[in-house]
């Protein structure tokens, strides 16, 4: 540190109790969140408001915008970010004058026993005719990630460690490049969408097999171009009404196979094919379960 930054210098970021603060500060991928157990994954937040998961690969990204009359920004692009940051958690304040008067609060956690999060938001100072639009996507296979760690693919690719004491490290920080690395639409070339309900399966690509899966708890509207025309209403067991999820169980005299079931579907528009496809997806894996027939 020089002698004039010693004297004249100011905090980046401020101490209050248990939690870092930081006011309209420009990083992304900075504050990491570690899932349990460690090597499961992490998810990537930081000083803007974008969620980037990583499990083996860039497994998607999220972010979100509140449209007043045609006009939005999304969160991470907003002019007035506070973000808090503590172990395990990270939350954002956010505002702008495209949608004024309005302010969103967000906040995301790990989870346990997988790579994923849970995000919950609520906003105020919303008007008749809001909309909250969130956009979730992005999936890349190992060998196609940054490699801003040492040359690593996959997870260490994204090792979120930052090296900033010039002291400790002469060649400068590697990381560094991942601090300017928000979201990048064109990553999301080729995923393949799959909607169920409020539940969705984001896949690197058609067949691919493995997925993302989430779910939304709040009722809406989950679009995509290959978007679902029905949805369960009802079952013999096991149907989650606020999800419509549906949790199978195995059959008590073979427990090698799924107990039957019989699930209702309400078809919500009429198709324009012949024919359509039934799938039961996995909710671990979003891929359709094995042996299921449609």
């Amino acid at each position: 540190m020089t002698a004039d930054y010693l004297k004249n210098g100011a905090l980046r970021y401020a101490a209050e109790g248990r939690e870092i603060v930081g006011c309209n500060r420009s990083c992304f991928n900075n504050r990491p969140l570690y899932c349990q157990p460690h090597d499961t994954g992490f998810v990537l937040t930081g000083d803007r408001p974008l969620v980037r998961l990583i499990g083996g690969f860039q497994a998607g990204v999220w972010t979100g915008a509140i449209v007043r009359d045609g006009a939005g920004k999304w969160f991470h692009e907003c002019a007035e970010v506070e973000s808090r940051y503590r172990c395990g958690r990270m939350a954002w304040r956010v505002s702008d004058p495209a949608v004024p008067g309005s302010e969103a609060e967000i906040e995301v956690v790990p989870l346990n026993g997988a790579a994923g999060f849970a995000l919950r938001l609520r906003a105020k100072g919303l008007r008749a005719g809001d909309k909250l639009i969130w956009s979730f996507g992005g999936l890349q296979p190992q060998d196609a990630g940054p490699r801003y760690y040492w040359g690593s693919t996959g997870r260490g690719a994204w090792y979120p460690v930052m090296w900033g004491n010039p002291n400790i490290r002469k060649t400068g920080d590697p990381c560094k490049p991942l601090t300017r690395l928000g979201f990048i639409p064109a990553v999301c070339a080729g995923n393949e969408v799959r909607i169920d309900g409020q539940s969705f399966a984001v896949l690197m690509h058609s067949g691919a097999p493995q997925a993302t899966v989430g779910t939304v708890d709040h009722a809406g509207s989950l679009r995509a171009k290959g978007k679902a025309i029905s949805r369960a209403v009802s079952a013999s067991y096991g149907f989650e009404e606020s999800t419509r999820d549906i949790a199978m169980c195995r059959d008590e005299t073979d427990p090698k196979k799924v107990a039957a079931n019989t699930v209702t579907l309400m078809v919500m528009e009429e198709p324009d094919q012949k024919t359509v496809g039934l799938y039961l997806l996995d909710a671990t894996t979003g891929g359709n379960c094995p042996g299921w027939r449609r």
